[in-house]
Parts: C-alpha cells; sequence; structure tokens
C-alpha cells in the first residue's frame, strides 16, 4: 500500500522525491521477505529486542543468515533503478540503507509489538488466532497489532526515513 501511495504522489506532484520514498518501501518489503527465508534457513534465532534466544520464524526473532539477507537484498533489488537512472548513486545508498532500516524496524515491532498466540494443541506460539485447527490463545503483544500493521508501518517509515534523509541532505 506504501509504495502504491507513493507512486500515486508521484504521479500527482512529478516530484522524484517521491521515487525514492517508493523505491526505499518496495525495498524493505522485499528486504523483510529475504530475511524471512534466510532465517527460516537457519538452525537459530536470536530476539535481540528480548535478549534472548527464539524460535527460528517467530516475529522479532533474526539470524545471521536473514540479516546477511536483509542488508544485501536492498542493494541488490535497488541497483536496477539505479542502472535505469531512476535513482544516482547517492538516492541508491539512502534509499537502500532506509530499506534495511524497515526491515530491523518490523523484527522489533515483531518481537515486542504483534500480537502472538498459543495453539492449544500443539503448544507453539504462533501469530496465527487459529491454529492445528483451533482457536488460540493470546499471550503477548498488541492484540490488533498483526503482520500486515508490521508491515505496513515499517514500509511507511523506510519511505519516509528515505524521503527525511534526502531532504535533510539537500539531494531533492
Amino acid at each position: 500500500l506504501i509504495p502504491a501511495a507513493l507512486s500515486i504522489i508521484y504521479l500527482i506532484t512529478n516530484n522524484n522525491i517521491f521515487v525514492i520514498g517508493y523505491s526505499a518501501a518496495l525495498a524493505a518489503a522485499f528486504s523483510d521477505t529475504i530475511a524471512s527465508g534466510g532465517g527460516m534457513l537457519s538452525k537459530r534465532a536470536f530476539d535481540p529486542f528480548k535478549m534472548r534466544r527464539t524460535e527460528v520464524g517467530l516475529s522479532g526473532g533474526m539470524s545471521v543468515l536473514g540479516t546477511a539477507s536483509s542488508l544485501i537484498a536492498p542493494f541488490a533489488f535497488l541497483t536496477i533503478s539505479l542502472c535505469f537512472g531512476e535513482l544516482n548513486i547517492n538516492t541508491w545508498l539512502i534509499a537502500s540503507i532506509s530499506a534495511f532500516f524497515g526491515s530491523v524496524i518490523d523484527s522489533a515491532m515483531g518481537s515486542l509489538l504483534q500480537a502472538k498466540f498459543e495453539c492449544a494443541v500443539c503448544k507453539k506460539t504462533t501469530e496465527k488466532e487459529i491454529h492445528c485447527g483451533e482457536k488460540t490463545k493470546f499471550i503477548s503483544g498488541v492484540k490488533w497489532i498483526n503482520n500486515d500493521v508490521v508491515n505496513f508501518v515499517s514500509c511507511a517509515l523506510a519511505g519516509a526515513f528515505a524521503i527525511a534523509a534526502v531532504l535533510f541532505l539537500g539531494l531533492s
């Protein structure tokens, strides 16, 4: 939703700063997706926001492979925008760093705010209100903050951070 909104704002204003925000927001979503995939391949995860080990695949958990993937992914993803001249080297760097920042925000919100539930059947912690075909028990987080809310906020902050950085540095 955030990249789409920034695209529409760009079409209305023709201000390139919204292309940079769009790029950062979209790359943040990509970075988070790649981090999750890398994390699922890991044997261990750590929740740096709660300073403890956590289950692989649980929101907020970070692994070396997942974090490295989320750092590399936006740079690689946005290289096409650099090659086609939509971003210059400075805005490419800002959008990429902002996207990684968005991925870290996603993990922080996943750890500290996202609703978590316990399955009555298998006793696993999950983000789902239904697991193993049964209703789960709410155990932590903010009940209305689900993965969609976390993704929305992290993409919005990545886009906003990129726009703010470009304005602050006078690159627009």
